[in-house]
């Protein structure tokens, strides 16, 4: 056992120490000098010990590189080891213990050297002085020179990376009806898209990573059994596994397709989707009365070129057919196209509004008001007395509503239970009965269509009225 407290002790008690624990001389340059940290309150095996002063000396910048009979150079942290010799080792099994600074020649099969360089300059990163990763892709070899914990564990990191290549297979798909430029042109913006923003390593824009190439780039071997797993991998970016490689054959109207196996089933039913018969819709059919079929058929062509479902271009039709297929609007297009520059005197345009019914400048059953005078007219005259005795049957029933309102609701909550029927009825549907009336107008194609409103709205208030109002005539208002 062997007691380790050392606190703040000069580096060369350290080395006496570990020279006296391994047997081994220690050579050690100028730049060896400084204080070092090591104190461990329990005893520890003598093993132990050795690989804790090594450690120690490594993390405090001074190497040990070893030399031939048991030597060991000592290097302080202003020299680089590399300048002094280290050993180059081509055998993991002459990798020495503890943490002494080599150079390990690695030997590759599959991976490519200065590839794999970037890679190990990513893990290694920050290096110490003494990192170095040299490629000699002739040799296709890599030499590290590190410390020989770290070159152990990059033996079993390259281990797993130098592997055989990703098998790919190839396949010419044919279409029926799509274009294949076309298709091959959609599917590589859906999978080049994919790759730019996959952010997994071996696409392009990561320092460090292998692009995929197949033939001579290391990629784990697909197989029936693992297709399931490798298509649980996929995400929103990255879509496919690997690379993909696409072209079309326009002679024959195919796709050429090389990629992995696992990615066959779904490039296939992906072209099936591109190449799919197109269902037509259903024919829409209406017969016009008054417009031809050649002013509606531009305007409907324009519409159907914007998005929206069957039944929203049935809806369009519709409305549009009702709105310009009646007698007016036929009128005044045909006037448009005949007479781009009438004026209200032309005889031509009197002549065809006439003949549409509508009366003529000056006739005497058009009621005119110049003046205030024009009241004594017997025309006006009679107007204003229709309209005077509607007000009547207006302030008829004004009269009686008020009390009749009153009468309803209690005393507590009356003027909001007044105040809130009477609002939204006058208000929101008597004032919106001009422009729902016109809206229904235009819809439809019919003048008198508006009316419906009126009529309905009256309907239902005489039915409210009749059957489920109450009678309030003997009702005492101050207890309700």
């Amino acid at each position: 056992m062997v007691r380790l407290q050392y606190p703040n002790s000069d580096v060369d008690d350290i080395l006496r120490l570990y020279e006296q624990l391994t047997g081994k001389k220690l050579v050690k340059d100028n730049f060896v000098q400084g204080k070092v940290n090591i104190f461990i309150s329990k005893d520890v095996p003598w093993e132990e010990a050795i690989k804790i002063i090594e450690i120690n000396l490594l993390m405090n910048g001074f190497s040990l590189v070893p030399a031939d009979n048991d030597i060991v150079k000592v290097i302080g942290t202003g020299k680089n080891p590399r300048t002094t010799g280290v050993p180059i080792i081509s055998d993991p099994e002459d990798i020495p213990d503890g943490d002494h600074v080599i150079s390990f020649l690695f030997k590759l099969r599959y991976a490519d050297p200065q590839e794999l360089q970037q890679v190990i300059g990513q893990y290694l990163s920050p290096p110490q002085s003494y990192t170095s990763a040299l490629p000699l892709p002739k040799a296709s070899a890599i030499l590290i020179t590190e410390n020989s914990s770290v070159i152990r564990t990059l033996a079993r990191i390259i281990e797993q990376v130098d592997i055989p290549p990703a098998e790919v297979v190839s396949e010419f798909i044919k279409l029926t009806r799509a274009d294949a430029s076309k298709v091959v042109e959609m599917l590589k913006d859906i999978f080049e898209k994919g790759t730019q923003s996959s952010g997994q390593p071996g696409q392009p824009g990561y320092p460090g990573v292998r692009n995929i190439r197949p033939g001579n780039v290391p990629q784990p071997v697909v197989n029936n059994e693992t297709d399931v797993g490798a298509l649980t991998a996929l995400t929103e970016e990255a879509v496919v596994v690997g690379k993909i490689k696409l072209a079309a054959d326009v002679r024959t109207n195919r796709i050429h397709v090389i990629t992995r196996p696992v990615n066959m089933p779904f490039v296939r039913k992906l072209i099936a989707e591109f190449d799919a018969n197109v269902e037509f819709a259903k024919p829409i059919t209406r017969a016009l009365r008054y417009i031809s079929a050649g002013d509606v058929l531009p305007v409907l062509v324009q519409a159907l070129t914007e998005p929206g479902t069957q039944q929203d271009w049935e809806q369009v039709f519709s409305r549009y057919a009702a709105s310009v297929d009646n007698p007016a609007s036929c009128v005044w297009r045909e006037l448009m196209v005949a007479y781009p520059d009438a004026k209200a005197g032309n005889p031509a345009v009197t002549a065809a509004v006439a003949a549409a019914g509508y009366p003529k400048a000056g006739d005497a059953s058009i009621v005119k008001m110049s003046n205030p005078f024009d009241i004594f007219r017997p025309q006006v005259a009679a107007i204003i007395g229709l309209l005077f005795v509607l007000v009547i049957f207006v302030t008829m029933v004004y009269g009686p509503i008020a009390a009749m309102l009153v009468e309803l609701f209690p005393t507590k909550i009356r003027y909001t239970s007044m105040s809130l029927p009477y609002h939204i009825g006058n208000g929101w549907f008597g004032g919106l009965l001009p422009a729902t009336s016109f809206a229904i107008v235009a819809s439809t194609g019919d003048i008198y269509a508006g009316l419906w409103y009126p009529i309905i709205f009256a309907s239902i208030t005489a039915v409210v009225g009749f059957f489920f109002l109450p009678e309030t005539k003997d009702v005492d208002i101050t207890k309700t």
